[in-house]
């Protein structure tokens, strides 16, 4: 199982996703209530240390990007960010609790943690929805 697929995995099971018609993988539909979870590049590749060992530990950076409805309606707006702040409380909940993605064999997860709050990242010529996204870092170790 790959590392985003493992994320995507972990990721369907927040409570707050239900309502979302689909969490897809480097792939957001136009229509809202869609959801990606999208890789992004780190700027070392994704070895954080390495060890005497040959292990090593490493990063797994990606946005969760949704689109939502938008307009001018404050309360509109307010429920887009109010997933995000559900979103990210939960998890912060799951990292205190040490509930991680499963990794496959040879790796493990040390520690999940949002980088950027939820935020407005780009809004179509119609404006009648946005894309919302959220940035994510994922931590594990990587056996020899």
């Amino acid at each position: 199982m790959t590392i985003i697929e493992s994320v995507r995995n972990y990721i369907l099971k927040c409570p707050y996703l239900e309502d979302l018609q689909k969490v897809n993988v480097n792939f957001l539909p136009e229509n809202t209530d869609n959801c990606s979870i999208e890789e992004v590049p780190n700027q070392n590749g994704s070895l954080t240390k390495k060890f005497l060992d040959g292990s090593s530990e490493r990063e797994f950076n990606f946005v969760l990007a949704c689109v939502f409805d938008y307009s001018e309606d404050s309360q509109t707006n307010i429920d887009s960010s109010e997933f995000f702040e559900n979103f990210q409380e939960w998890i912060e909940d799951n990292d205190l609790n040490e509930i991680y993605p499963q990794l496959k064999d040879g790796l493990e997860p040390l520690s999940i943690a949002v980088t950027t709050s939820g935020y407005l990242y780009y809004v179509p010529e119609k404006m009648d929805r946005a894309i919302y996204q959220i940035q994510l870092k994922l931590l594990y170790a990587k056996e020899n």
